[in-house]
């Protein structure tokens, strides 16, 4: 009967702990520090609009519409305005990666990671550089790829985009500050970047 009852208790433990690490529980013990325009029943709100898949659209406080638009056990997307989007991923089962992404002009990313007490974790995300995002370029184009990568270096937006199903970043960078021609170019020979989470 005794060793019942210390499995039971300990199945009971590990429930528990497992409930704590799934995103929509993250999601709705997030401190008001993260999202300070969203109340906890915003969020529970929300929760419960999507799992009776219906639409999760609340009012914040400042009464404007906030809108979950994905949850699953370890990713969420949720569509703050219509300039600003958060995507919250776990990782690694302990590590809460946070992207805000404004768009303005074009889609530009912060990334932080926090652990699950949502405490600032010291991860380095540095953005590459504009050249990274480059592949070969042929010496026909070469002179205007270089024009336009000068261009890009001024105006460096960086969109970054978790998923739902594994846990790599996908970083990509923005064309919408140049012109037609160079955009077709950039387009044409830019290719976006993955980042993996450093196993600890």
């Amino acid at each position: 009967m005794i060793r019942f009852l210390l499995m039971a208790t300990a199945m009971l433990s590990l429930a528990t702990a497992q409930a704590q690490t799934r995103m929509r529980d993250i999601f709705a013990e997030t401190p008001d520090s993260i999202f300070p325009m969203l109340s906890t029943n915003n969020k529970l709100d929300c929760i419960d609009l999507i799992e009776n898949n219906m639409q999760a659209k609340v009012k914040n406080c400042f009464d404007e519409p906030v809108e979950l638009k994905q949850l699953t056990d370890s990713y969420l997307r949720l569509e703050m305005s219509k300039k600003s989007t958060v995507e919250m991923k776990l990782m690694n089962d302990s590590i809460i990666c946070l992207i805000r992404t404004y768009k303005g002009p074009a889609p530009d990313s912060k990334v932080r990671f926090y652990s699950l007490q949502w405490q600032l974790l010291p991860i380095p995300f540095p953005i590459p550089k504009v050249e990274a995002f480059w592949m070969p370029v042929p010496d026909s184009v070469a002179r205007e790829a270089g024009f336009v990568r000068q261009s890009l270096q001024a105006l460096t937006f960086v969109e970054v985009r978790a998923h739902a199903d594994n846990e790599t970043l996908t970083l990509t960078l923005q064309t919408d500050e140049l012109c037609k021609e160079e955009k077709a170019l950039a387009e044409k020979y830019l290719k976006p970047l993955e980042w993996n989470m450093p196993r600890q």
